[in-house]
């Protein structure tokens, strides 16, 4: 390829591919496939580490939030762990260097709330400290909270939902 994108691929196409990308797909897949989510995981994480203003950060943050559902219950607290570390820095400031990581965690809470009703109790504590991470103050969320909370029989999720109720109805107001 020369200079002005000709050749085999176009620079155009290459231009929105984060670099490291090619490895997330298969480390995506193997998030759901037996035998191989534990040692994926760990592979996974390692290589986001805790830098939230590279493409391959946001990009792959994306395709893990599509991926909730197939998720198993273990995997998906291990996961929730992680966006709700990542997402509580990058919600911090709407503008700087995070701004990609900013907009795709506050764009989340859609798929991370029905994770509120799920019937571990891991996944309930992780999805409700992911939504006060990101500060979503959304009516729907904030009453979904509240709901679950009124029901809830696992201490930890609870005060879980508790504070994430307190912190989003106060950041709301």
């Amino acid at each position: 390829m020369d200079e002005r994108g000709a050749g085999p691929v176009a620079w155009h196409v290459l231009e929105g591919v984060p670099a490291g990308s090619e490895e997330t797909p298969g480390l995506r897949r193997g998030l759901v496939a037996p035998g191989h989510r534990q040692k994926t995981w760990l592979r996974l994480e390692e290589k986001l580490g805790w830098d939230r203003d590279t493409p391959l950060f946001v990009h792959t943050v994306t395709h893990l939030l599509v991926l909730l559902p197939q998720l198993d219950d273990r995997r998906l607290v291990q996961v929730l762990d992680f966006l709700a570390r990542r997402g509580h820095g990058a919600c911090r400031s709407p503008v700087g260097v995070h701004r990609e990581a900013y907009e795709v965690f506050t764009r989340a809470w859609p798929q991370v709330l029905p994770l509120v009703g799920r019937r571990a109790p891991g996944v309930r504590t992780g999805a409700a400290w992911v939504l006060r991470s990101i500060r979503c103050t959304d009516p729907a969320a904030i009453d979904a909270l509240r709901q679950r909370a009124a029901v809830e029989d696992d201490p930890s999720a609870l005060v879980s939902q508790l504070l994430a109720v307190g912190m989003l109805a106060q950041d709301r107001e």
